[in-house]
C-alpha cells in the first residue's frame, strides 16, 4: 500500500482501510489488498461484493458485521 500513488487526501486512505476491515476475514492479507485496494480489470468490485454477501445469511447480518467492525476500528462502544 505504501508504493501506491495516493492521489486523494487522507480520506481516501481512511476509506481504503475501512473497506479492508469490512471486507476482509479475520486478518487483512496481501490478497485482500490486491482485491479491495487495487482491483484489476479481471477482478471487478462486483465480485468483491458477491464474496461479501456470501459470508452472511442476510442483509441484517452483514449490517451487524459492518457496524461491529466499524466500532472496533474506531474504538466506539
Amino acid at each position: 500500500m505504501q508504493s501506491l500513488n495516493w492521489t486523494g487526501n487522507i480520506r481516501e486512505l481512511r476509506n481504503v482501510v475501512e473497506r479492508l476491515l469490512i471486507l476482509s476475514e479475520q486478518t487483512v492479507t496481501p490478497a485482500d489488498v490486491e482485491q479491495y485496494v487495487v482491483p484489476s480489470a479481471a477482478s471487478p468490485s462486483a465480485s468483491s461484493l458477491h464474496h461479501l454477501f456470501e459470508q452472511f445469511d442476510s442483509l441484517e447480518a452483514l449490517q451487524q458485521h459492518i457496524a461491529t467492525v466499524y466500532r472496533q476500528a474506531y474504538q466506539l462502544q
